[in-house]
């Protein structure tokens, strides 16, 4: 049997561990973004990745960016950075027309990978102005009722909260972000002559537009 003698062996050796790659300490993650109701794909979104971290025993309570990216055309994106002794991570999704959303990553989720996929349903934003008019005065105690029936969600949009209005100049305006690409119920009382009138209605309003609401009574 050839055995290596003491300086092929050693050769051997240090070619071994020479060879032998390095650790790899990088993590990514995949993001996969879509619109929230359509399921289509969400191109053009700025994703940020931050986290906070132990440097000898001491937190730092800031957050540090460490990789950014923007969606492609397939909605997809992906963040690399280097494995370090983090307390968490925090990814945040913006865009023109789109509502911000922010999703907390505990780091144990790199312990048996170094990828990880995350889909993001994100929320197309637009505007309305709602305006509410007495467009026909008839006596002092005109008066009328209003409230959105949008449902309140994870996202500051219109308040639903009923407002009352009384008098012969009533003229309100308000402005305020709704989520898109979806119809905006409402319901309104008006009254007039010792009477209520009650109408329920509804407006599309899409991503990126600036619709207006008025309601002339």
């Amino acid at each position: 049997m050839n055995t290596l003698s003491g300086p092929c062996f050693l050769i051997a050796v240090l070619c071994a561990f020479g060879c032998r790659p390095e650790p790899d300490g990088q993590l990514q993650i995949q993001v996969h973004a879509q619109h929230a109701d359509a399921e289509t794909v969400a191109p053009n979104i700025q994703l940020k990745l931050a986290r906070r971290v132990l440097a000898d025993g001491i937190l730092n309570g800031n957050y540090e960016t460490v990789a950014s990216t923007q969606t492609d055309g397939s909605g997809f994106g992906e963040l690399n950075f280097q494995r370090v002794n983090a307390l968490d991570y925090r990814l945040t999704a913006t865009g023109l027309d789109w509502f911000s959303l922010e999703e907390s990553i505990n780091p144990d989720v790199f312990i048996d990978s170094k990828v990880l996929a995350l889909d993001f349903d994100v929320m197309p934003r637009a505007n309305v102005i709602i305006r509410l008019i007495n467009a026909n005065p008839f006596q002092t105690d005109d008066a009328i009722e209003f409230r959105t029936l949008n449902i309140a969600g994870s996202y500051a949009t219109c308040s639903n909260a009923w407002e009352s209005h009384t008098g012969l100049d009533v003229d309100i305006q308000r402005s305020c972000n709704i989520e898109a690409d979806r119809y905006l119920p409402y319901i309104y009382r008006v009254f007039r002559n010792n009477e209520w009138t009650e109408m329920v209605d509804s407006l599309y309003i899409a991503q990126g537009d600036s619709a207006s609401l008025q309601i002339a009574w």
